[in-house]
């Protein structure tokens, strides 16, 4: 989803400014809840990408389908690094992310990110665009919703 260089600044801010205030736990309901809501079903949350369990938090998986290997990590505002100075017109994702998206890949993972600035601009969106932008973001992974959900 394309975000014009305008609007990236705000949705930083605002963002940032909502995690602060909700934590990560509420991005990562809101998105769950949005999930279920419109027919995907069968995934768990904060999943080790080991058999054994291991790998602590910050190893988690945000949301994930284990039977199919499919990991949904959801990105919010601390998971970026951006410039030290002026408006944030590309931010990049930290390292420790980018390591963890390697290792789980080398794991066999298939492996689709969603940041809190795509998020919140899908909350402006209608329910049928949000249903596109999962279907197409999940299905390029093998994950189909269950259920076309009336809303």
């Amino acid at each position: 989803l394309f975000v014009p260089a305008s609007e990236k600044a705000t949705l930083l801010h605002e963002g940032a400014r909502n995690l602060e205030q909700h934590g990560d736990n509420k991005f990562e309901q809101t998105i769950t809840e949005e999930l279920s809501r419109i027919g995907y079903h069968g995934f768990c949350t904060k999943v080790s990408p080991f058999e054994s369990g291991e790998g602590g938090q910050l190893l988690q998986i945000d949301v994930a389908w284990a039977d199919q290997k499919v990991a949904l990590e959801l990105d919010g505002p601390y998971r970026f690094v951006t410039a030290p100075r002026g408006p944030v017109r590309n931010p990049r994702r930290d390292g420790p992310s980018k390591a963890k998206a390697r290792l789980l890949i080398s794991r066999g993972w298939k492996l689709c990110s969603v940041s809190y600035l795509v998020a919140a601009q899908m909350e402006t969106k209608s329910e049928e665009v949000r249903r596109r932008f999962w279907k197409k973001k999940l299905g390029r992974l093998g994950v189909y919703p269950t259920r076309h959900a009336n809303v």
